[in-house]
């Protein structure tokens, strides 16, 4: 006679043939789902950064191994639900919770990797948008080192959570274990609150772009949309709270697992959504309706721009450092909070009268402004001006 996992409650008898698969059937469609459609936004995100923007940084190779870590979470957890998770523990045969333990301890130690690279991919990419906010970016790479100095040593915790490891699994050996309850719990806070942090970030730097109303507030929702993994954080804390100490352990820790797999797989869209609009105008030649969309300058601004101090130039330039291709997003929003200081300089410094001598006079006339962008990311904006000068 098979032995069930766990007693079941009174009036409830164990059934392993046809037990509630509800959470069970949950997991396996979330996780075809997640590896397919991510996947195909992944492959766009790397196809337009390597073949139409030409520029694969730090941020993208974070990305990629977030990707992998995720892929890997999805299939411990196709494993998991192959030894019982899912299920109430009083229908699963006792000899699959030794099996289903090491599911267990495995996406423990995979979630703390996969989580460091997605956030930090997303926070890499926001340092290079906001560039010329220097306290914003001393700010992010804060963040980035306060995650870093967290996930590090957490992963080594959970990775010898148990002396010897294999205790975790079976209780039966002679040892000692951490408590399993409370680096979750902690792994859920540390989720959270990064989570809202690069949630809120953009949210300050974006109302310094010079866009209207609307085309801002569609810019920060591109970059909040990670607040859906906020949410999917905090249902996974409160869940570790209220049910983390009961005994039916592979429907508990199941359903708690795929509120982390939502998590990840969410801020790997998030950290795709950018760029999806420059891969969408490259191939069809239009712009998606994001609010990145290129800024018309002044002539007047850039007459004035371009008849001040050497000074005023230089520094001028040295904000537009770092400047992907044109039709890179980061690019778009730099040179938004580019004009937007050129602009007010320009007020200040007023209009330049031409001068007049006796029976000679001088008219100078400056044409549009072109801004011409390197796709490296090194590289700067530059301005090209045709002068005419007329003499009498």
């Amino acid at each position: 006679m098979t032995e069930p996992g766990l007693e079941p409650p009174p009036g409830v008898k164990s059934n392993f043939d046809n037990p509630v698969k509800t959470v069970y059937t949950a997991s396996i469609a979330t996780q075809v789902l997640c590896i397919s459609i991510v996947g195909v936004i992944v492959a766009v995100r790397v196809y337009t950064r390597t073949h139409i923007l030409c520029s694969f940084g730090l941020d993208d190779w974070l990305l990629v191994f977030g990707f992998l870590f995720a892929v890997g979470y999805s299939a411990i957890a196709l494993t998991m639900n192959h030894y019982g998770g899912g299920l109430n523990q009083w229908d699963v045969p006792k000899e699959k919770l030794e099996p289903f333990g090491i599911t267990v301890y495995s996406t423990m130690v995979i979630y703390g990797p996969c989580a460091f690279c997605i956030k930090a991919s997303i926070l890499v990419f926001l340092t290079r948008v906001f560039a010329p906010i220097r306290r914003a970016v001393m700010l992010i790479y804060l963040i980035i080192g306060f995650l870093f100095a967290y996930y590090l040593p957490v992963l080594g915790l959970k990775a010898a959570i148990c002396r010897p490891v294999a205790k975790f699994w079976d209780d039966n050996l002679p040892g000692q274990c951490f408590d399993q309850r409370a680096l979750i719990l902690a792994d859920s806070v540390v989720s959270v609150v990064s989570d809202v942090i690069i949630f809120a970030a953009p949210l300050p730097l974006t109302c310094n772009l010079q866009m209207k109303k609307m085309k801002r507030v569609k810019v920060a929702a591109v970059f909040s949309a990670g607040g859906l993994a906020c949410i999917c954080s905090a249902i996974r804390l409160i869940d570790i709270v209220q049910n983390g100490l009961s005994p039916n352990q592979t429907l508990v820790f199941m359903r708690v697992n795929l509120w982390g797999i939502a998590e990840v797989y969410i801020g790997l869209i998030t950290a795709c959504m950018p760029l999806l609009p420059a891969f969408y105008k490259h191939h069809f030649g239009t712009e998606l309706p994001t609010g990145y969309s290129h800024h018309h300058y002044s002539n007047n601004e850039r007459s004035i721009e371009m008849l001040s101090s050497r000074h005023n130039r230089k520094r001028n330039t040295t904000m537009a450092h770092k400047s992907p291709d044109s039709e890179s997003d980061e690019n778009v929003l730099i040179v938004d909070m580019i004009s937007s200081n050129n602009g007010r300089e320009g007020g200040r410094r007023g209009s330049m009268q031409p001068s007049s001598n006796q029976n000679s006079s001088r008219d100078r006339s400056l044409s549009p402004v072109h801004l011409a962008v390197s796709p490296k990311d090194d590289a700067q904006i530059m301005k090209t001006v045709e002068i005419q000068q007329t003499y009498q």
